[in-house]
């Protein structure tokens, strides 16, 4: 179990305790709220990870994939809120994004970033 930022976080140093899941951040009590898109990363890489945010205040756009579960509020992955951090400034797990919304993220981040 390691340490982060004060709060207990299981799993290893990477990405791989992080992939495919929906997380926390920031500094705000309520923090933001991500889906993780990046690989795991070796050790003499740079300790970060990509994610796309989620949002409650929908658009409509075709950059945006609805998300809907138990616990979380009627929203969407936004593509166009892609970005990355270090891994510690993960704060803590919040579910498993089904692999049928993490296609259609995947899908939506390569239409924005015009990628085939």
């Amino acid at each position: 179990m390691m340490k982060r930022k004060g709060k207990d976080c299981s799993g290893t140093n990477n990405t791989q305790a992080w992939r495919n899941l929906t997380c926390r951040f920031g500094q705000s009590p309520e923090g933001q709220t991500c889906s993780v898109l990046s690989v795991v990363y070796k050790d003499d890489e740079r300790a970060l990870v990509t994610f796309v945010n989620r949002t409650t205040s929908m658009r409509g756009t075709d950059y945006e994939v609805l998300h809907h579960a138990p616990k979380f509020d009627a929203g969407a992955f936004d593509a166009q809120g892609i970005n990355s951090l270090p891994d510690v400034q993960l704060i803590r797990r919040l579910a498993v994004c089904d692999t049928a919304t993490l296609a259609e993220v995947e899908a939506a981040v390569k239409l924005w970033l015009g990628l085939p």
